[in-house]
C-alpha cells in the first residue's frame, strides 16, 4: 500500500532516476580543462539516460542492506536497518535494527522465510497472483522508462567543468527548464520548475550524483488534492557495486519534501544509505543461494 510519504515523493520520481557517489574534491588535472561543446553535452546526456536505463534493470538482480533515517517535524527520527532482497516484480525488507535495538532473530528468521515463500511464488508461471504483480512492475518500469527518457528534452544542460571524484575524472553540468519541453507522461510536468546540477563520470558515462530544488510550488490535481512546496530538495548518490560490474547502483538517496496533502501538512525528510550489493541474479537463482546462505549471512548480524 502506497503511504502518505510516498505519494508526496512521487511529484518528484524523475529526479530519482539518476544517483551519484559523492567523494572529495580534487584540482582537475590540466588534460580536463577541455570545454564541451552544445552538441557534445547533447550526446553525453543520452548516453548517461541509456546507462541509467541499465542500471535500472540491474536492481533486480541484487540485494542490499539499506538504512533509512526518516524526520518529522519535531519528533525523534527513526532509523532502521533491512536487507532488501529483489523477488521476482518486486522487493522485500528484512528489518535486523531499529533505532539502535536489533531485531528479535525470531522475527528475522519468519520474515526470511516469506522472502523465500514469496520468491517461490513468483516462478510459478501459472500463478494468477504472480502473473498481475508482474505485470504491474512492467507498467512500473515502462513508466519510469519514459520519464528517463524525456529528461534530455525537458533540461537544458550547461557545461560547469571537469573535475576528480574518488580518483576518476567527471564532467559537472549544471541544468535548467527547457521552456519549449510539452509534458506527455504523467507527473513529467514537474520537470519545468527543478534545477540543478549533475556529474557524470567521464569513462563510463554514468550519472554519479544529482542535486535537484524544486524553485516554484507544484500543485496536485489542481492544487485540489494536494501542493509540493517550492523549495523541495533531492540528492542522490550511486557508485559501482563492485569494480567492473558495469552498472552504477545508488548509495546514498536525501529528500527534504515539504507539502500539503488536501488540507493537512504533510512532508518527507529521509536520508537512505545502500550497501553491501551482492548479485544474486533471477529468481531462480537467487532462491538457490539464498535458501543455502541467508541464516549465516545474515542471522549472524550482517
Amino acid at each position: 500500500m502506497m503511504t502518505r510519504r510516498t505519494q508526496i515523493a512521487l511529484a518528484l520520481l524523475p529526479l530519482m532516476a539518476a544517483a551519484a557517489i559523492l567523494a572529495a574534491q580534487q584540482p582537475a588535472p590540466r588534460q580536463y580543462a577541455v570545454l564541451l561543446n552544445g552538441a557534445q553535452i547533447r550526446a553525453l546526456v543520452q548516453l548517461a539516460i541509456a546507462r541509467q536505463h541499465q542500471s535500472y534493470e540491474a536492481l533486480d538482480l541484487y540485494d542490499r542492506t539499506e538504512r533509512i533515517v526518516d524526520r518529522q517535524g519535531n519528533e525523534k527520527p527513526t532509523d532502521t536497518t533491512a536487507r532488501l532482497v529483489p523477488v521476482g516484480a518486486s522487493e522485500m525488507r528484512v528489518e535486523m535494527n531499529r533505532d539502535g535495538q536489533p531485531v528479535p532473530p525470531a522475527e528475522i528468521a519468519q520474515k526470511w522465510s516469506e522472502v523465500l515463500g514469496v520468491m517461490e511464488s513468483r516462478m510459478r508461471s501459472d500463478d494468477p497472483a504472480a502473473k498481475a504483480e508482474y505485470e504491474k512492475a512492467a507498467r512500473r518500469k515502462n513508466y519510469v522508462s519514459k520519464l528517463l527518457d524525456v529528461i534530455g528534452e525537458a533540461f537544458i544542460f550547461h557545461w560547469v567543468g571537469r573535475t576528480v571524484r574518488a580518483g576518476r575524472p567527471v564532467i559537472e553540468l549544471d541544468y535548467e527548464p527547457n521552456p519549449a519541453f510539452k509534458a506527455t507522461v504523467r507527473f513529467s510536468g514537474v520537470y519545468k520548475q527543478i534545477w540543478g546540477k549533475v556529474w557524470m563520470d567521464e569513462t563510463s558515462g554514468s550519472v554519479v550524483r544529482l542535486e535537484a530544488e524544486l524553485r516554484r510550488d507544484v500543485p496536485i490535481g489542481g492544487g485540489i488534492i494536494g501542493k509540493v512546496y517550492k523549495g523541495a530538495r533531492v540528492e542522490l548518490e550511486q557508485a559501482e557495486p563492485a569494480p567492473g560490474a558495469g552498472v552504477w547502483l545508488p548509495t546514498v538517496s536525501s529528500y527534504d519534501i515539504d507539502a500539503r496533502k488536501f488540507l493537512f501538512p504533510a512532508s518527507l525528510h529521509r536520508k537512505l544509505y545502500a550497501s553491501d550489493y551482492r548479485r544474486i541474479g533471477p529468481p531462480a537463482e537467487a532462491l538457490s543461494l539464498l535458501r543455502s546462505q541467508h541464516a549465516q549471512l545474515f542471522l549472524s548480524g550482517q
